[in-house]
Protein backbone atom coordinates (compact mmCIF):
# COMPACT_ATOMS: atom_id res chain seq x y z
CA UNK A 1 0.00 0.00 0.00
CA UNK A 2 1.14 3.22 -0.46
CA UNK A 3 1.11 5.95 2.04
CA UNK A 4 1.02 9.75 1.21
CA UNK A 5 2.04 12.27 3.91
CA UNK A 6 0.86 15.81 4.31
CA UNK A 7 -0.13 18.52 6.56
CA UNK A 8 -3.03 21.15 7.15
CA UNK A 9 -2.79 24.50 8.96
CA UNK A 10 -4.74 27.51 9.76
CA UNK A 11 -1.93 29.84 9.12
CA UNK A 12 -0.71 30.24 6.09
CA UNK A 13 3.04 29.13 4.96
CA UNK A 14 5.75 31.35 3.56
CA UNK A 15 6.89 29.60 0.23
CA UNK A 16 10.03 28.58 1.83
CA UNK A 17 7.83 27.00 4.40
CA UNK A 18 6.25 24.77 1.62
CA UNK A 19 9.80 23.94 0.19
CA UNK A 20 10.46 22.52 3.67
CA UNK A 21 7.81 20.03 3.89
CA UNK A 22 8.22 19.43 0.58
CA UNK A 23 11.72 17.84 0.46
CA UNK A 24 10.48 16.78 4.08
CA UNK A 25 8.54 14.57 2.16
CA UNK A 26 4.95 15.82 2.01
CA UNK A 27 2.88 15.78 -1.48
CA UNK A 28 -0.04 17.89 0.05
CA UNK A 29 -1.35 21.31 2.15
CA UNK A 30 -4.42 21.76 3.22
CA UNK A 31 -6.12 24.84 3.73
CA UNK A 32 -9.74 26.48 4.73
CA UNK A 33 -11.69 28.41 2.57
CA UNK A 34 -15.41 30.54 2.39
CA UNK A 35 -16.38 28.84 6.17
CA UNK A 36 -17.94 31.14 8.56
CA UNK A 37 -17.14 28.98 11.50
CA UNK A 38 -13.01 28.93 10.38
CA UNK A 39 -10.43 30.02 13.08
CA UNK A 40 -8.72 31.79 9.57
CA UNK A 41 -10.02 31.70 6.06
CA UNK A 42 -6.79 31.54 3.56
CA UNK A 43 -5.78 34.52 1.35
CA UNK A 44 -5.83 33.68 -2.55
CA UNK A 45 -2.04 34.29 -1.87
CA UNK A 46 -1.36 31.74 0.93
CA UNK A 47 -2.96 29.33 -1.45
CA UNK A 48 -0.63 30.44 -4.82
CA UNK A 49 2.31 29.90 -2.27
CA UNK A 50 1.01 25.93 -2.09
CA UNK A 51 0.69 25.98 -5.63
CA UNK A 52 4.60 27.21 -6.31
CA UNK A 53 5.66 24.74 -3.59
CA UNK A 54 4.47 22.03 -6.21
CA UNK A 55 2.00 20.46 -3.61
CA UNK A 56 -1.47 18.83 -3.48
CA UNK A 57 -4.06 20.31 -1.26
CA UNK A 58 -7.38 19.89 -0.23
CA UNK A 59 -9.65 22.60 0.45
CA UNK A 60 -11.91 22.11 3.95
CA UNK A 61 -14.90 24.22 4.69
CA UNK A 62 -15.94 25.10 8.68
CA UNK A 63 -20.10 26.30 8.86
CA UNK A 64 -21.23 28.53 10.90
CA UNK A 65 -21.43 27.63 14.56
CA UNK A 66 -23.29 28.23 17.53
CA UNK A 67 -21.58 29.43 20.91
CA UNK A 68 -21.66 25.93 22.04
CA UNK A 69 -19.51 25.16 18.57
CA UNK A 70 -21.98 22.95 17.14
CA UNK A 71 -23.75 23.60 13.63
CA UNK A 72 -25.78 26.71 13.62
CA UNK A 73 -26.32 26.46 9.48
CA UNK A 74 -29.49 25.03 8.24
CA UNK A 75 -28.54 25.11 4.49
CA UNK A 76 -26.26 22.37 3.99
CA UNK A 77 -26.60 22.05 0.07
CA UNK A 78 -26.66 26.21 -0.41
CA UNK A 79 -23.23 25.73 2.36
CA UNK A 80 -21.65 22.76 0.16
CA UNK A 81 -21.78 24.73 -3.33
CA UNK A 82 -20.70 28.08 -1.94
CA UNK A 83 -17.64 26.38 -1.14
CA UNK A 84 -17.14 24.76 -4.27
CA UNK A 85 -17.53 27.67 -6.15
CA UNK A 86 -14.96 29.42 -3.58
CA UNK A 87 -11.92 26.58 -3.90
CA UNK A 88 -13.11 26.53 -8.13
CA UNK A 89 -12.59 30.46 -8.18
CA UNK A 90 -8.82 29.93 -6.82
CA UNK A 91 -7.92 27.15 -8.99
CA UNK A 92 -8.54 24.18 -7.34
CA UNK A 93 -10.65 21.38 -8.17
CA UNK A 94 -11.80 17.66 -7.12
CA UNK A 95 -12.39 17.18 -3.44
CA UNK A 96 -13.66 18.91 -0.58
CA UNK A 97 -13.38 18.32 2.74
CA UNK A 98 -16.31 19.87 5.60
CA UNK A 99 -15.15 19.85 8.99
CA UNK A 100 -16.61 18.65 12.09
CA UNK A 101 -15.36 18.59 15.69
CA UNK A 102 -15.73 17.10 18.65
CA UNK A 103 -18.78 19.59 19.89
CA UNK A 104 -20.99 18.63 17.36
CA UNK A 105 -20.78 14.89 18.27
CA UNK A 106 -23.69 13.65 18.92
CA UNK A 107 -25.61 16.66 18.46
CA UNK A 108 -29.08 16.02 16.46
CA UNK A 109 -27.79 18.55 13.18
CA UNK A 110 -24.00 16.76 12.86
CA UNK A 111 -25.53 14.40 10.78
CA UNK A 112 -27.88 15.38 8.48
CA UNK A 113 -26.33 17.97 7.75
CA UNK A 114 -22.81 16.46 6.91
CA UNK A 115 -25.54 13.99 4.57
CA UNK A 116 -26.44 16.45 2.74
CA UNK A 117 -23.07 18.57 2.31
CA UNK A 118 -21.57 15.50 1.28
CA UNK A 119 -24.29 14.55 -1.01
CA UNK A 120 -23.70 17.70 -2.69
CA UNK A 121 -20.38 17.80 -3.18
CA UNK A 122 -20.82 14.20 -4.73
CA UNK A 123 -23.44 15.39 -7.03
CA UNK A 124 -21.07 18.21 -8.33
CA UNK A 125 -18.70 15.62 -9.43
CA UNK A 126 -16.51 16.36 -6.44
CA UNK A 127 -14.95 13.86 -3.91
CA UNK A 128 -16.59 14.26 -0.65
CA UNK A 129 -14.40 13.99 2.18
CA UNK A 130 -16.20 14.44 6.35
CA UNK A 131 -13.65 15.58 8.36
CA UNK A 132 -14.82 13.29 11.55
CA UNK A 133 -14.23 14.93 14.54
CA UNK A 134 -17.94 15.09 15.31
CA UNK A 135 -18.25 11.31 15.06
CA UNK A 136 -16.73 7.83 15.72
CA UNK A 137 -15.64 5.06 13.95
CA UNK A 138 -18.70 3.47 15.63
CA UNK A 139 -20.86 5.94 14.46
CA UNK A 140 -19.18 7.09 10.83
CA UNK A 141 -20.06 10.14 8.58
CA UNK A 142 -22.71 9.67 5.47
CA UNK A 143 -19.48 10.53 3.57
CA UNK A 144 -17.48 8.80 0.66
CA UNK A 145 -14.17 9.57 2.84
CA UNK A 146 -13.60 9.55 6.02
CA UNK A 147 -10.54 11.87 7.51
CA UNK A 148 -10.44 10.87 11.21
CA UNK A 149 -7.89 11.73 14.09
CA UNK A 150 -5.75 9.70 15.94
CA UNK A 151 -2.08 8.39 15.73
CA UNK A 152 -2.33 6.26 12.61
CA UNK A 153 0.13 6.13 9.72
CA UNK A 154 -1.08 3.18 8.45
CA UNK A 155 -4.34 4.58 6.79
CA UNK A 156 -6.34 2.12 4.66
CA UNK A 157 -6.44 3.17 1.14
CA UNK A 158 -9.50 5.07 1.07
CA UNK A 159 -8.83 7.53 4.72
CA UNK A 160 -6.96 10.18 5.87
CA UNK A 161 -5.78 10.00 9.59
CA UNK A 162 -4.82 13.48 11.15
CA UNK A 163 -1.95 12.01 13.55
CA UNK A 164 -0.20 14.56 14.96
CA UNK A 165 1.06 18.40 15.74
CA UNK A 166 4.15 19.36 14.90
CA UNK A 167 5.84 21.90 13.13
CA UNK A 168 6.95 22.94 9.47
CA UNK A 169 10.00 25.21 9.57
CA UNK A 170 8.27 27.49 12.66
CA UNK A 171 4.86 26.77 11.10
CA UNK A 172 2.35 25.29 13.09
CA UNK A 173 0.62 21.79 11.42
CA UNK A 174 -1.42 19.05 12.31
CA UNK A 175 0.09 16.30 10.21
CA UNK A 176 -2.23 13.38 7.79
CA UNK A 177 -1.55 10.75 6.58
CA UNK A 178 -3.56 9.77 3.70
CA UNK A 179 -3.64 5.90 1.76
CA UNK A 180 -3.45 5.67 -1.84
CA UNK A 181 -7.02 6.17 -2.95
CA UNK A 182 -8.17 8.75 -0.28
CA UNK A 183 -8.66 11.67 -3.18
CA UNK A 184 -6.48 15.38 -3.04
CA UNK A 185 -7.41 18.33 -5.05
CA UNK A 186 -5.60 19.55 -7.20
CA UNK A 187 -4.62 22.97 -9.06
CA UNK A 188 -6.25 23.84 -12.62
CA UNK A 189 -4.13 26.04 -14.86
CA UNK A 190 -2.47 25.30 -17.55
CA UNK A 191 0.66 25.39 -17.06
CA UNK A 192 2.87 23.62 -14.38
CA UNK A 193 5.55 25.89 -14.57
CA UNK A 194 9.40 26.59 -14.82
CA UNK A 195 12.29 28.98 -14.95
CA UNK A 196 11.97 32.18 -16.23
CA UNK A 197 14.98 34.87 -16.30
CA UNK A 198 13.89 38.52 -15.29
CA UNK A 199 16.07 41.38 -15.88
CA UNK A 200 15.72 44.62 -17.06
CA UNK A 201 18.09 47.35 -19.19
CA UNK A 202 17.68 50.71 -20.44
CA UNK A 203 14.52 50.94 -18.43
CA UNK A 204 12.82 48.19 -19.81
CA UNK A 205 11.93 45.00 -18.23
CA UNK A 206 12.35 41.49 -19.86
CA UNK A 207 10.77 38.65 -18.83
CA UNK A 208 11.53 35.08 -20.67
CA UNK A 209 12.24 31.25 -19.91
CA UNK A 210 11.49 27.80 -20.65
CA UNK A 211 8.62 25.88 -19.02
CA UNK A 212 9.25 22.15 -17.65
CA UNK A 213 8.02 20.95 -21.37
CA UNK A 214 10.21 22.65 -22.93
CA UNK A 215 7.90 25.61 -23.93
CA UNK A 216 9.18 29.11 -24.68
CA UNK A 217 7.24 31.60 -22.45
CA UNK A 218 6.61 35.43 -22.30
CA UNK A 219 4.27 36.30 -19.62
CA UNK A 220 2.38 39.93 -19.84
CA UNK A 221 1.81 39.86 -16.59
CA UNK A 222 3.82 39.10 -13.63
CA UNK A 223 3.49 38.69 -9.86
CA UNK A 224 5.71 37.84 -6.84
CA UNK A 225 4.39 35.33 -4.36
CA UNK A 226 7.19 34.80 -1.74
CA UNK A 227 10.61 33.70 -4.16
CA UNK A 228 8.19 32.43 -6.82
CA UNK A 229 6.76 34.87 -10.24
CA UNK A 230 3.29 33.80 -10.77
CA UNK A 231 2.82 34.49 -14.53
CA UNK A 232 -0.59 36.13 -16.23
CA UNK A 233 -1.98 35.22 -19.72
CA UNK A 234 1.47 33.34 -20.97
CA UNK A 235 2.53 35.00 -24.68
CA UNK A 236 5.36 33.45 -27.15
CA UNK A 237 5.87 36.57 -28.44
CA UNK A 238 9.57 37.39 -28.11
CA UNK A 239 9.92 41.19 -26.20
CA UNK A 240 6.65 41.33 -24.32
CA UNK A 241 7.39 43.60 -21.44
CA UNK A 242 5.64 43.39 -18.32
CA UNK A 243 5.57 46.20 -15.35
CA UNK A 244 8.84 45.86 -13.14
CA UNK A 245 8.34 44.15 -10.28
CA UNK A 246 9.80 45.96 -6.89
CA UNK A 247 12.49 44.24 -5.03
CA UNK A 248 13.24 41.91 -8.09
CA UNK A 249 16.80 41.71 -8.98
CA UNK A 250 18.20 40.51 -11.87
CA UNK A 251 17.88 36.46 -12.09
CA UNK A 252 16.78 33.32 -12.27
CA UNK A 253 12.93 32.72 -10.74
CA UNK A 254 10.69 29.43 -10.87
CA UNK A 255 7.47 30.43 -11.95
CA UNK A 256 3.96 29.37 -12.68
CA UNK A 257 0.48 30.29 -14.37
CA UNK A 258 -2.34 31.45 -13.60
CA UNK A 259 -4.43 31.26 -16.58
CA UNK A 260 -5.38 33.95 -18.99
CA UNK A 261 -6.11 36.39 -15.26
CA UNK A 262 -4.88 39.84 -14.76
CA UNK A 263 -3.01 40.56 -11.30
Amino acid sequence: MIMRQGCDSAQEPSIDQVQVAANMGLSFWCFYIDGPGAKHNWSTDGIATVRAGGMLTLPIYVPALTADETIASTTPAQDAEAFIAAYQGVGVNGAGALDTEEPMRGDAATAPYTEQFCSTLKANGQADICYAGGFTVDDPPQSTYKWWIDNVQDPAPNECWQAYKSMVAGCPVDMDFAGDDFPLAHFVTPDPGGRMEYFTTNGNTYVGGLAWDGTKVRPVGLQLVGNALVAYQSAVKAGTRPAPIPDVQNGLYNYYFLANTNP
